[in-house]
């Protein structure tokens, strides 16, 4: 008879300042990332609507007008559902708060020069 073994590795303890970086790093990327996802939602609902009318007058749109809001509704409600499911992957944490931080950056650029042009 052969003892049971347990093969897996044991990874070492991780540091409680290891730990608390992680855990920034973590909750910087979900904010990030819950603001491109929001903001990418709400700018295809936003541009989806007519420029003319409002919801009041909406059986007086064409049936393209209504289809383009209906599509731009579900974008939005989809981008929605996708914030609440986040990656599974400790890196991609990493990846959203590049992409936030170079959005923002990209963000302040467009408000400096339409304020300076």
């Amino acid at each position: 008879m052969v003892p049971e073994t347990d093969a897996r590795p044991t990874a070492p303890p991780e540091s409680p300042r290891r730990s608390r970086h992680a855990r920034r790093i973590n909750v910087l990327g979900i904010f990030f990332r819950s603001a491109f996802i929001l903001a990418f939602g709400f700018g295809a609902l936003w541009s989806s609507l007519p420029a003319t009318g409002s919801f009041a007058t909406v059986a007086s749109w064409p049936i393209t007008e209504k289809i383009r809001a209906v599509l731009g509704v579900v974008v939005c409600l989809g981008a929605i559902l996708q914030t609440f499911n986040l990656p599974k992957d400790e890196q991609a944490y990493t990846t959203w708060i590049y992409i936030g931080v170079a959005c923002t950056l990209t963000l302040l650029c467009v408000i400096l020069i339409q304020n300076v042009i």
